[in-house]
């Protein structure tokens, strides 16, 4: 285990340390769970099947929030897969002031796409968010993080690096269930000012009824060095239903 590996373990204990002090006598603010399917099928002239799905969850107690989320796209045209793409992430944040609009963050994420050359990519953030704008409809949060990545091709190669993030997103309420998101970030290589990345989705829930709601989701993905033989820009349309628990 290399020295940066070990800090971040480190950071880890410091925040879970810290936040379990301050939450030891709060009662539970909320649990949530939600459940994300799609599936489409075509069959004769062309057989396609197309699956995507996604979890997440949300313990929130005082100060103290822990996420957890899930994401899965899969494509199968006649008997060959031409879609496979799996990201998942594990993050804790701690909130400060009245308002709580500040908080620190530790996220660690893990994601696999082989049809962007990547077998595995493992990621952990420690870094700042802040809400510049927080009313009952409108959120604007921003964000910054110091990052290291661990990377590996298909092609069986390693690419370990320190990098930086920055993102920021937006939530509407047009309902207190009906809601629009967008986000963005953006990744880049500390040690490569041209090795960088952007992820980039916007999101409409739309209640049906009761906890099911209708999803779409048009996400983007750009690599300015990918892997090489692939291409620079994944992009991704999914509809399905959500369902609240």
């Amino acid at each position: 285990m290399d020295s940066r590996t070990v800090g971040v373990a480190l950071a880890l204990l410091g925040l879970a340390a810290t936040t379990q002090a301050g939450a030891q006598d709060e009662e539970i603010d909320a649990i949530k769970f939600t459940l994300d399917a799609g599936l489409a099928s075509t069959s004769g002239n062309s057989n396609i099947t197309t699956i995507t799905g996604g979890q997440s969850f949300t313990y929130t107690a005082g100060h103290f929030v822990l996420s957890q989320a899930f994401d899965v796209l899969f494509n199968q045209t006649d008997d060959s897969t031409t879609a496979e793409a799996y990201k998942g992430n594990i993050r804790g944040a701690r909130t400060f002031g009245t308002a709580e609009r500040l908080s620190v963050f530790l996220d660690i994420r893990g994601s696999r796409n082989r049809f962007a050359g990547i077998s595995r990519r493992s990621e952990q953030a420690l870094g700042v968010a802040y809400d510049a704008v927080k009313t009952e409809k409108d959120v604007v949060s921003v964000e910054g993080a110091a990052t290291l990545v661990q990377q590996r091709g298909t092609n069986g190669i390693d690419n370990n690096y320190p990098a930086a993030l920055a993102g920021a997103s937006y939530l509407h309420h047009f309902t207190p269930e009906a809601t629009f998101t967008v986000t963005g970030e953006y990744i880049p290589n500390l040690e490569d000012g041209s090795d960088y990345r952007l992820n980039g989705i916007a999101k409409i829930l739309a209640p049906l009824s009761g906890a099911i709601a209708l999803s779409l989701s048009y996400m983007v993905r750009f690599d300015n060095i990918p892997e090489p033989g692939f291409q620079k820009t994944d992009k991704f349309f999914t509809s399905g239903i959500q369902i609240s628990l």
